[in-house]
């Protein structure tokens, strides 16, 4: 007959096994941290974001220049083709290759150069080195004022905005919330100066913008005239305007005499003015 001690015990001893990993059921899952709508990682809460994301197609497509969901679709595509095929080689043995072939591009033109020299006498060897190395002072040169030229255009359009933007700043009469836009209309930093017109997309971005910028102006000025900043100018029934006979009641000329005496007056009155 087994003895109940021993029977304690090895029940103790399976109590106490840390090789048994057992887990215990929940409502919500296992008790190591899973659930069983997803992982720990967060992946479910993730995809679920994804399923209920809202894309701007509208957006996209006016960013990429394209006009329709079919063009994305092409696009898309096009990109997926490309994978693979941009960015295999190592980088290292890319560089590498490159220093190796400007060793062999070194090489033969020192072979050349001696080919060349084998044909030529020495004073047609001195005349042709003369007329290669003015060859490349004339491109140094060429390359030199080109520099110069674009820093004195650098220095002329900064000189430009500058006298724009002070003469600008300087009058009081301009709002703050004008300066802006009169100086982007006066050709200060004005991305129309700078934009790839054969670039539809960049085309279509820089006019929406503009868009955006006169929409932003007109509030403006509507606040301006809401705070009481801006008054509209009082019209009354006698000032005349060109083509006007100064009445409201208009006078219908009956020979070109009468019309010429017409036209005389409103011009005097618009002149006053």
């Amino acid at each position: 007959m087994p003895d109940d001690k021993d029977d304690t015990t090895q029940d103790d001893d399976k109590a106490k096994d840390p090789d048994d990993k057992g887990t215990q059921q929940t409502d919500g899952g296992t008790d190591d941290g899973k659930t069983a709508a997803g992982t720990d990682d967060g992946k479910g809460v993730k995809d679920d974001q994804l399923s209920t994301g809202k894309l701007d197609v509208e957006e996209i497509l006016d960013e990429y220049g394209l006009d329709s969901a079919e063009d994305l679709k092409g696009f898309i595509a096009h990109l997926a083709d490309m994978e693979g095929k941009i960015g295999d080689n190592d980088l290292d043995a890319l560089i590498e290759n490159t220093k190796t072939l400007q060793k062999y591009q070194a090489n033969w033109q020192q072979q050349e150069e001696e080919k060349q020299r084998e044909k030529e006498t020495p004073e047609e060897t001195i005349a042709r080195l003369e007329k290669e190395k003015t060859q490349a002072l004339d491109k140094n040169k060429t390359q030199a004022d080109k520099q110069k030229k674009s820093r004195a255009a650098k220095i002329a359009i900064d000189e430009f905005n500058d006298t724009i933007t002070s003469v600008i700043e300087g009058n009081k009469e301009v709002p703050k919330e004008y300066r802006g836009i009169i100086n982007e209309f006066m050709g200060v930093k004005n991305p129309i100066n700078e934009v790839d017109i054969t670039d539809k997309a960049a085309v279509r971005r820089l006019t929406k913008a503009g868009i955006k910028k006169i929409q932003v102006f007109e509030q403006g000025v509507i606040k301006r005239y809401l705070d009481g900043k801006v008054k509209i100018p009082k019209v009354t029934s006698t000032e005349t305007t060109p083509g006007s006979t100064g009445s409201t009641d208009a006078v219908n000329p009956k020979n070109l005499k009468e019309a010429k005496a017409i036209m005389m007056k409103s011009a005097r009155a618009y002149s006053k003015r």
